[in-house]
């Protein structure tokens, strides 16, 4: 076939009787355009696997992690705080402790903290001038920085020592808090205590689910 010559416009494929009819294309650009139209025909002598297949549209699919095991160890040898990976309480209390200059320093009531076995109830952090005090330094701890830009202030705020206490009752949040105090009583001094709860199974006041991406 002359590569001039225009293809007709039906080239019929199989005469009445279903006897198939040889085709013979010598241009590479007419076969590939009847190739096209053969694997986009929608009769029953072309079956669906010869057909071009066509695109799906990619859908986001929200997905859920679940941990099965906690990241870290939290058993007795763990240096890791049983809390900090424990379920979100429905109700909670993050205290802000000051040092209490005693004769007998800080050392005996962090040691009574220490020995008290609270578990997953009590999440404990040390401020930078509490573990200078100690004698002891822990690599990446300082004291967070005041920052200001047009319009807005952060102030800074260090503590000797903070506690998040945890519970499902808030019954039992008020006698956990009153015995933390006591216990710490000899060393340290309650500054501030900020309540808190569960809203709608873990979202803050918005809306947003933490861990959920935006």
């Amino acid at each position: 076939m002359d590569p001039a010559t225009p293809l007709p416009r039906r080239a019929p494929l199989s005469d009445r009787a279903g006897r198939g009819a040889p085709v013979t294309i010598a241009h590479p650009r007419a076969a590939m355009r009847l190739l096209r139209v053969v694997a986009n025909c929608t009769a029953p002598i072309f079956p669906k696997a010869l057909r071009a297949p066509r695109r799906a549209h990619p859908r986001r699919r929200r997905t859920t992690v679940t941990l099965r095991r906690p990241l870290v160890s939290t058993g007795p040898d763990s240096r890791f705080q049983p809390g900090i990976l424990a379920e979100i309480p429905a109700h909670a209390s993050y205290l802000t402790f000051r040092r209490r200059l005693t004769p007998g320093g800080p050392r005996e009531p962090l040691a009574r903290l220490a020995a008290s076995g609270a578990g997953p109830g009590l999440v404990v952090g040390i401020g930078d001038s509490l573990v200078r005090e100690l004698g002891a330094r822990i690599e990446g701890l300082g004291t967070f920085p005041t920052l200001s830009g047009p319009g807005f202030g952060i102030p800074s705020t260090p503590a000797a020592l903070w506690a998040w206490l945890r519970a499902e009752e808030p019954g039992k949040l008020v006698h956990r808090t009153r015995a933390l105090v006591r216990c710490l009583a000899d060393g340290f001094e309650l500054e501030a205590a900020v309540p808190a709860f569960r809203h709608r199974g873990g979202r803050d006041l918005t809306g947003y689910e933490l861990g959920t991406g935006n």
